[in-house]
């Protein structure tokens, strides 16, 4: 509280002529100072706005929680319920904690194998886990990422703080998501890099109870096979219980008991069977056709084997999501995120394609080009695939840039410089200092005209030098 002027009120104050003046309330404004009538009280806020205690003026009133606008005298529009109005930003509404919004679409929670991160600006982020890792859908931390199927923990945290993991190592497998340790492939199996489980070695088969059985005299398999153990070129398989005699895998029967010949049909076009001494044939699962011996089933072009069933030996058929691709040199059973500085828009198996020249993704799993972001230095000039060098003079030491900033007074900078100490003082000044003191950045340089007698015909922070003698010059002289 202050004592009033006889004739006139201050803005933001009201009360009588010679005292007490008050601020004006929360939600309330005064924006001109009054002697005809020092009374006078003041304006409430318009609609869903606000202003702080002694407020002077309509522009202090900003939009409520939960509403965005300019406020002011302009209108204030309410938030949808997954959305909230920030600071310092009140005039659009963003996404609630734990919620990302890709262009315009509605907010929602992040996909599996990615966590929620705010970076303070846009409407959040989803970032992708490290490589070999995943996360539950709707996760909020970087510290919900764990090891991924075929992978196993490692000591230490990377620079994010987040856990590393490595890849199952040849003939170790781990079918658990998490810390676990890889575990040793059983008797008779084998695995490459990264598996969630084992296969078969070459000569055994897999039987109902899940354990690979070396296969028997004058029989083979070859190595990852899912079909049975095939009588050696030579060895033939009639209809009798004897082994390498019994009818063969990719047939059934139709007749016969033990020890009396059989009558065994060739399965039907799109059946198989995996087993010998079965009665009927399977169909494959979706996305798998069945192999050419009608003894098992493949992916379909497009896919790849996520897994097996152990109980008729078909295939379980995958494909990858948009920011996910295959490496099928690895054996691999599931998809990997796309690396920094690329990006997939479509599913399938296909590698992800590297964004346009100067820019990268700010992390794993890029689904959209949109997520290219210029490099420092560049900017978008207008087309989204293009980044554009800054122009001499200017500077950008952000990624994703949509223009630089200017060079600071009587200073220059070449094209595609990426901060404010590329800037250099001008031909005919010098750098006097590095400290502003408006603003205490000692990263802004202050450049002065040489004094008289000087001359600097050259761009950055030179000392100036004397004039020949018998010579003088003008303050900012560049040349002699």
């Amino acid at each position: 509280m202050s004592v009033c002027l006889y004739k006139t009120v201050n803005k933001g104050l009201f009360g009588p002529p010679g005292g007490p003046c008050t601020r004006c309330e929360v939600g309330t404004y005064k924006s001109e100072s009054t002697s005809q009538s020092p009374n006078a009280g003041c304006t409430t806020c318009p609609v869903n706005t606000n202003s702080p205690t002694g407020s002077y003026t309509i522009l202090n009133c900003k939009c409520k929680a939960g509403w965005a606008g300019p406020g002011g005298n302009d209108a204030c529009n309410e938030c949808d319920d997954d959305e909230k109005s920030i600071f310092p930003d009140p005039t659009a509404c963003k996404c609630k904690d734990g919620l990302v919004r890709s262009d315009h679409s509605p907010c929602e929670t992040c996909d599996i194998g990615k966590y929620w991160y705010n970076d303070g600006i846009y409407d959040n982020l989803c970032i992708a886990c490290a490589m070999y890792q995943t996360a539950p859908p709707n996760s909020w931390s970087i510290a919900d990422c764990m090891c991924d199927f075929g992978a196993t923990q490692t000591q230490g945290f990377d620079l994010s703080g987040g856990i590393t993991c490595a890849k199952c190592d040849v003939g170790t497998y781990k079918d658990t998501q998490g810390s676990a340790q890889c575990d040793a492939c059983p008797t008779n199996e084998f695995s490459s890099t990264s598996s969630k489980d084992c296969l078969c070695a070459a000569g055994s088969s897999r039987q109902l109870d899940g354990r690979c059985i070396l296969c028997k005299e004058n029989s083979d398999a070859p190595q990852e096979s899912v079909g049975a153990c095939a009588c050696n070129a030579g060895i033939k398989a009639p209809a009798v219980t004897r082994p390498c005699e019994m009818f063969e895998a990719g047939s059934y029967e139709i007749g016969g008991f033990t020890g009396v010949h059989a009558v065994c049909n060739d399965c039907v076009a799109g059946k198989y069977q995996y087993y010998m001494e079965r009665t009927a044939c399977s169909d494959c699962f979706a996305n798998a056709e069945v192999t050419a011996h009608r003894t098992g089933c493949s992916c379909n072009t497009g896919y790849f084997a996520s897994s097996h069933t152990f109980e008729d030996f078909s295939v379980v058929c995958s494909t990858c999501l948009v920011g996910e691709y295959y490496i099928p040199q690895q054996s691999m059973t599931w998809c990997t995120p796309c690396e920094l500085g690329t990006y997939k828009n479509q599913s399938g198996l296909a590698a992800c394609d590297q964004c346009p020249a100067h820019s990268t993704t700010y992390g794993l799993g890029a689904a959209e080009q949109s997520e290219c972001l210029c490099d420092a230095g560049q900017f978008h000039g207008g087309k989204l695939e293009m980044c554009t060098l800054c122009q001499a003079g200017k500077f950008s030491n952000l990624d994703g840039a949509t223009g630089c900033t200017e060079c600071p007074g009587n200073t220059h900078s070449l094209q595609g410089a990426l901060v404010v100490d590329d800037c250099f003082c001008n031909p005919g000044m010098f750098q006097l200092s590095t400290t502003l003191a408006e603003t205490g950045d000692d990263s802004i340089p202050i450049c002065e005209h040489c004094p008289a007698g000087k001359f600097k015909f050259v761009q950055g922070d030179f000392p100036y030098m004397d004039c020949p003698i018998n010579t003088d010059s003008n303050m900012s002289n560049v040349n002699l």
